[in-house]
């Protein structure tokens, strides 16, 4: 669902705002009446200091519907006792990763340089495709939120990527939407190949240096079973990202032990019903300690080699089937045939037509159960 119109109106007055005054502005978009929402009071997910990142955001945009100029980190640090930016920014990032504060696409001006931003203050969390629909660049934000230095910005990532993972339903559509945020185009390998130097990262310390001291073989492709789980793309990725948080050498090992409970499943009726969600809980397990592999992936080669001799059997079933088939068609054209020769008639055309077509697809069926045999 797209912003409606008066909300688009809203929205180019805030860009033309920060534009006009070439200064990164904040709109606040919940009720006047509603200062600070207990919801955010109540919020276990935010640190103390993005709470009152959120209120003090919020005295900038006192008037209902209008642009307020946004403070900067050296301000702001000053205004909220703040002594390091990298606390200031951390608590930014957590607003945003929770989806209290979106930040708008940028939009280029004639001015150059970087374009300001504008930053939308909400009464209440939105919800994931809210917040895709109006942040593009928010996969982004969470897939490299994941992977930061700062520890309290990356638990708190963490959650909202398995709330996403255990949010997935059977519907391909409401994957995709869900799922759409959670793997960008680069910026989890970016993230998951060493912590960038950037202000997503930046930690009370500032930001780490990447880390080089991954394990060789680390990015070796990973076989994740898209058609044996019946998984859009979309849900692929999730599946993705989340994977990676265990060490190599058990990566496949978990992805193979699934697609076996999945096709043991459906032989016996007891589906998985959300297999990302399945995997998420397997993952979390593993990096409390808690390794929960039965050796059940080892089977997977053994059950598709079945699968495939099964499917062979069923289509050359078929063929002898259709072979049938077509016999009974050929016989009724004979008996056609003859009835006419009977009347003295000359054989028809099209009928003769029909029989030489019928008699080569019999001829070329036999053929292929011949060769299989």
């Amino acid at each position: 669902m797209k912003p409606s119109s008066s909300l688009e109106r809203v929205l180019t007055g805030a860009r033309e705002f920060a534009r006009d005054r070439n200064s990164d502005a904040v709109l606040f978009l919940g009720q006047p009446t509603d200062p600070i929402p207990r919801a955010l009071v109540q919020d276990s997910d935010l640190p103390p200091w993005a709470r009152l990142l959120w209120c003090y955001f919020r005295q900038l945009s006192d008037t209902p519907a209008r642009a307020g100029t946004m403070s900067g980190y050296e301000t702001i640090c000053r205004s909220m006792g703040i002594g390091s930016r990298g606390t200031v920014a951390a608590a930014l990032h957590a607003l945003r990763v929770t989806r209290w504060i979106t930040l708008l696409p940028p939009q280029s001006t004639d001015r150059g340089g970087r374009p300001p931003n504008v930053y939308l203050l909400h009464n209440m969390p939105l919800t994931y495709e809210q917040a895709m629909d109006l942040d593009p660049e928010y996969a982004s934000h969470i897939a490299e939120a994941v992977a930061s230095p700062n520890k309290a910005i990356r638990s708190l990532a963490q959650r909202m990527l398995d709330g996403a993972m255990m949010s997935v339903t059977r519907s391909e559509n409401d994957i995709d939407r869900i799922t759409a945020w959670v793997l960008p185009s680069s910026a989890v390998e970016r993230s998951w190949n060493g912590y960038q130097r950037s202000p997503v990262n930046a930690g009370e310390d500032g930001g780490h240096e990447p880390d080089h001291s991954r394990v060789p073989g680390e990015d070796r492709e990973l076989d994740m079973h898209p058609e044996i789980l019946g998984l859009s793309p979309a849900s692929v990725k999730l599946m993705e990202i989340k994977i990676r948080q265990v060490e190599p050498e058990y990566r496949q090992a978990y992805l193979d032990e699934l697609a076996v409970r999945c096709i043991e499943g459906r032989e016996s009726g007891k589906v998985i019903e959300n297999p990302v969600g399945y995997l998420s809980w397997q993952v979390n397990e593993h990096r409390r300690g808690e390794i929960t592999l039965t050796g059940k992936g080892e089977r997977l080669q053994e059950l598709l080699d079945k699968k495939l001799v099964r499917q062979e059997k069923e289509k050359w079933s078929e063929h002898r089937r259709r072979l049938i088939d077509l016999g009974f068609e050929l016989d009724g054209l004979n008996r056609l045939l003859e009835y006419g020769k009977s009347g003295g008639r000359k054989p028809d055309e099209d009928l003769l037509a029909q029989k030489k077509c019928l008699e080569n697809k019999m001829s070329e069926l036999r053929e292929q159960i011949n060769g299989a045999n």
